[in-house]
């Protein structure tokens, strides 16, 4: 039986709205498979004849339903049912991967250490890039990206060395910083991981060398140290004698290096005074033992001056600096600035070189003429002044709204407060009760949620909105309030 034609005369058409009506026909028509995916539609006049309506109205119908996804086009082709229909799930194709490999394959045990974190991570230490002066940047890398088209070969290779960029970071290292070195002395890496490979490669040259890790917490400098099969000893600088306790080690047994952050220690945020960094150095040449500091907070101080690192002491040498370049990018953080003797460098550079392939040269340029020029250092200064008043208010949310159920320090650099909540709160417990309330925790990518009892919390603020913050640590205090209470 053959099948009627179909009918394309819109019944009852109210002609005050002619365009509504045509695509609420249309629509319907393909929802109830009258119209299948594929099928023709009239040409506007056609359409436009049959209905009495201008050819106008039906070009516009049919637009707007191409925009939805209703309808497609092909030039000079006419109008037809999409294939793929609003609503409608995509077609699944038979697909030649299969769920076992079948070429064999020998899982490896698990070679990464796993180290269980006694404390809960929420937010993000990265600020958050709205202060950014985009159009000073694109202005830089435009004029560097029309220079650049007309490169040789050979010149476009030899702007990888970076020399614009290795220029513009000594400056600022030597003249803003105080570092005090020679061009040869500095290196940049890409990356954070390979940063420490390269430098714990050369040190650890053999297996068995004993290191102190004072940030046990941190999973990529342990996997780190571990692949160089080294000996680690942790020291956690909240330990009041930890002083001590590594002039003791260092008696006992010959130690290569000792890995510290004195600005900012990880997780726990504490500052390294003056006097204790001082002592730690002199135990460094006593001893004869390197110190690898680490420093991603050197933009976010909140005193009238920038913390000195380690490297501007007078360490004979005996220091390893490895520093963000800045937090103002995704780009800029992966860059790490190696600071070191002019031995340990060189020996870096006999090592294979990356690939250039991780760089974007044009935008290394274009980040060193916003050193040399100043334009970073405004936007540091900016950044910092927000990121102060962000501090502040959020000390006081804690304060105000926590403060009898836990301590803190309000921290002097970076963006991380760290928290203890009392004994008898289990936070995992609490925040998922928060959870329950329609309440989102931003937990942390990288946080390992654990099933044991947590009452630390390592809070970040580089993204950061007072009016969520007072919200959810009202809630968290109602919260809290509710177990205590029942605890009683």
């Amino acid at each position: 039986m053959d099948k009627k034609p179909f009918n394309w005369i819109i019944p009852d058409l109210d002609r005050q709205q002619p365009r509504s009506q045509t695509e609420k026909f249309i629509v319907e028509n393909i929802k109830s498979r009258y119209l299948i995916p594929g099928a023709p539609l009239l040409s506007y006049r056609q359409f436009a004849e049959l209905n009495g309506v201008s050819e106008g109205t039906v070009k516009r119908a049919y637009s707007n339903l191409i925009m939805q996804g209703w309808l497609s086009t092909k030039p000079g082709g006419g109008t037809f049912v999409s294939q793929i229909i609003p609503g409608d799930e995509m077609p699944i194709r038979a697909s030649g991967f299969t769920d076992r490999f079948p070429a064999g394959l020998e899982i490896p045990k698990q070679t990464h250490q796993h180290i269980p974190q006694p404390f809960v991570a929420v937010g993000t230490y990265a600020p958050a890039q709205t202060l950014f002066p985009h159009e000073i940047f694109n202005k830089y890398y435009s004029t560097h990206n029309s220079r650049d088209a007309n490169l040789s070969q050979a010149e476009l290779l030899s702007s990888y060395k970076g020399e614009h960029l290795r220029h513009a970071i000594l400056t600022d290292l030597n003249h803003k910083r105080g570092f005090g070195i020679k061009a040869e002395m500095l290196e940049i890496i890409k990356d954070r991981k390979p940063s420490l490979e390269r430098v714990f490669e050369i040190l650890l040259s053999k297996p068995g060398e004993v290191v102190i890790n004072t940030s046990v917490f941190d999973l990529t400098l342990t996997n780190v140290l571990k692949e160089c099969a080294a000996i680690t000893h942790t020291i956690s600088l909240q330990d009041e004698h930890f002083l001590e306790k590594i002039e003791e080690l260092l008696k006992q047994t010959k130690v290569r290096a000792i890995y510290v952050r004195p600005q900012c220690s990880f997780p726990e945020r504490l500052t390294l005074t003056e006097e204790q960094c001082i002592r730690l150095i002199e135990l460094a040449k006593e001893y004869q033992t390197c110190i690898v500091e680490e420093d991603e907070d050197h933009e976010f101080y909140y005193g009238l001056t920038f913390y000195k690192p380690l490297a501007c002491y007078d360490h004979d040498g005996y220091v390893i600096y490895l520093g963000a370049l800045s937090m103002a990018t995704s780009y800029t953080r992966s860059l790490r600035i190696i600071v070191a003797s002019l031995q340990l460098i060189n020996a870096l550079r006999d090592l294979p070189a990356q690939s250039i392939e991780q760089r974007e040269i044009t935008t290394e340029k274009a980040m060193a003429d916003m050193i040399l020029n100043g334009d970073l250092g405004t936007y540091q200064k900016n950044l910092r002044l927000n990121a102060k008043k962000d501090r502040f208010n959020l000390d006081w949310v804690l304060s105000n709204y926590l403060g009898d159920h836990m301590s803190f320090e309000t921290p002097e650099h970076g963006l991380m407060f760290w928290l203890k909540f009392r004994d008898e709160i289990d936070l995992n417990l609490l925040l998922n009760q928060l959870e329950d309330l329609g309440i989102k925790v931003p937990f942390h990518p990288n946080n390992q949620k654990t099933d044991s009892k947590v009452n630390y919390m390592l809070l970040g603020f580089g993204h950061y909105q007072m009016e969520e913050a007072e919200g959810a640590a009202k809630l968290l205090k109602e919260i809290i309030d509710q177990f205590l209470q029942k605890q009683n």
